[in-house]
């Protein structure tokens, strides 16, 4: 049964609006500003679905637990080198923003705040409507591998799936499945590692997909990891590489 409340008019007059006010139930209020506080409300609860959406996304982009808070503003610069990096990141931000098909490829040893910068890229990307995975290179070559031996799903399933994001952010490429070793069979595996990440890669270059390569080569190393044919594909259309070869932040450097 639906309540029924008599409106009445009041002789009070709203200090902001000044319109005559009315008594509802018992209550004098201004129409205006209840309007006002109706659509204050409004805009809180789309706000708050904004985010809940964001905070799904987030977790479906899979970011370390280390760094599912990280943005591009909480990233400390202290030095030139540093403040080129992150103007390089929010600069690629806006370039995913408007589907601009590039890529970005972030080098040099740990500590240097690399995973802080592209996860705040992929929280950029999540709040403009765009699809983010964070992935590593090892769990790529796994997860391709894997699928030979499974019978619910094939490499061109797991390929496809990976290639189908607006943004996908490799981290630690070549850290598990190119190192140098004297045991043939394992420099087979290595090879075979290496060679399943490099199908994706191509198939993201052919659908004009951007992706970030994150790694603790050089430029040189990282180069000689992808191929001529690769690293040639992944400069095309004015993308970007970046070298990160300040102090490890770790150990009580400056990143």
């Amino acid at each position: 049964m639906t309540a029924m409340f008599k409106l009445e008019a009041s002789t009070a007059i709203c200090p902001d609006h000044q319109v005559n006010m009315v008594v509802i139930a018992g209550n004098t209020i201004c129409p205006k500003c209840a309007t006002e506080d109706l659509q204050k409300s409004k805009v809180l609860d789309a706000n708050a679905q904004a985010e809940q959406w964001i905070t799904n996304r987030i977790k479906q982009a899979f970011f370390p637990r280390r760094h599912t808070d990280c943005n591009l503003k909480s990233y400390v610069v202290k030095s030139q080198g540093q403040q080129f990096a992150l103007e390089s990141c929010v600069a690629f931000s806006k370039e995913v923003e408007l589907d601009l098909k590039k890529n970005l490829m972030l080098v040099g040893s740990t500590g240097t705040g690399k995973t802080h910068l592209v996860c705040g890229i992929g929280r950029y990307a999540l709040r403009a409507k765009k699809s983010v995975r964070y992935i590593t290179s090892a769990e790529i070559a796994e997860r391709i591998m894997g699928s030979w031996n499974r019978k619910d799903q094939t490499e061109q399933s797991v390929i496809d799936e990976l290639a189908a994001y607006d943004l996908l952010i490799v981290d630690e490429v070549g850290l598990h499945d190119s190192s140098a070793t004297a045991d043939g069979k394992a420099k087979s595996m290595n090879d075979m590692k290496r060679q399943a990440v490099h199908k994706l890669l191509y198939k993201r270059y052919d659908e004009m997909k951007s992706t970030i390569l994150v790694s603790n080569f050089d430029a040189p190393s990282l180069k000689n990891w992808m191929g001529d044919r690769l690293w040639s594909r992944f400069h095309d259309n004015g993308s970007k590489l970046v070298e990160c070869i300040w102090t490890d932040a770790r150990t009580g450097g400056a990143a």
